[in-house]
């Protein structure tokens, strides 16, 4: 999400997608283990989007990669949505581990091929 454009263009699709699930709740899990750094405007967006997903989300880990300043952008990130129910994870089999808790086994296989485990 390298811009404010491309980061409303995510949102829109992920409403689009999230209106059609049958579920009233969701479980996300966001691979950003190749981001850098946020700039100040994309990180506020994330946050306006992770708040107006919080009444329907279950549960959302994040991986991150190296990136240290990416560690603090997003546990800000987290802190602001104001959900309990996000994590950020350094590691996959950990996400893994968090998310295969509520997970059913298909959903348990879709994840692990997202993460090419």
């Amino acid at each position: 999400l390298p811009d404010l454009a491309e980061v409303q263009r995510f949102w829109q699709r992920f409403a689009e997608i999230a209106a059609r699930l049958q579920s009233s709740q969701i479980v996300i899990c966001t691979d950003v283990h190749s981001i850098l750094v946020l700039p100040p405007e994309v990180a506020d967006a994330m946050i306006s989007g992770m708040q107006r997903d919080n009444p329907r989300l279950l549960r959302n880990g994040l991986l991150l990669g190296g990136s240290a300043i990416v560690l603090l952008q997003v546990d800000r990130l987290i802190r602001e949505a104001n959900s309990p129910n996000r994590k950020s994870f350094r590691d996959p089999d950990s996400l893994i581990r968090w998310l295969d808790e509520i997970l059913t086994q298909p959903e348990q296989q879709a994840l692990r091929r997202f993460l090419g485990r």
